[in-house]
């Protein structure tokens, strides 16, 4: 509520062409354990961001062989290589209470290089929703 309650405070000035939302849902048992999409979007240098969603998880159960799963929102940087953050329920087993916002603030480098930002439920079963994803630059 308190999210909701800033962007219309505040007004929201989405980088990305829209608000996006995805739903993914992996059975129990299944052989292929990832479902991603890519939005993509051309990161600046020296540029502070805010990526803000919210985020369902339903009995998401981590497969063993991926270092990170479970349903993630990241953004991968060519240089320095690296996840600059990813966040979601990791490797945690079970569900979120419910639908939760997650935000994280990120300044890119001189250096950076990323033209994506990455929804997935990686090494994983069980369902996730995220939706309201916006891109802010914060000043």
């Amino acid at each position: 509520a308190r999210e909701e309650a800033r962007r219309k405070r505040e007004g929201v000035k989405n980088l990305l062409d829209k608000e996006y939302a995805y739903d993914f849902n992996i059975p129990e048992g299944s052989k292929v354990t990832d479902a991603c999409r890519r939005i993509p979007f051309a990161f600046k240098p020296s540029t502070t961001y805010r990526l803000s969603f919210f985020l369902e998880a339903e009995n998401v159960k981590p497969q063993s062989g991926y270092a990170f799963c479970g349903a993630l929102v990241g953004i991968w940087s060519d240089r320095p290589q690296r996840w600059n953050f990813s966040f979601g329920t990791g490797a945690v087993t079970g569900s979120t209470e419910g639908r939760v916002h997650q935000s994280m603030i990120l300044k890119t480098t001189a250096d950076f290089q990323a033209k994506e930002i990455s929804v997935w439920l990686r090494g994983a079963t069980g369902k996730m929703k995220v939706d309201g994803l916006i891109l802010e630059e914060v000043k």
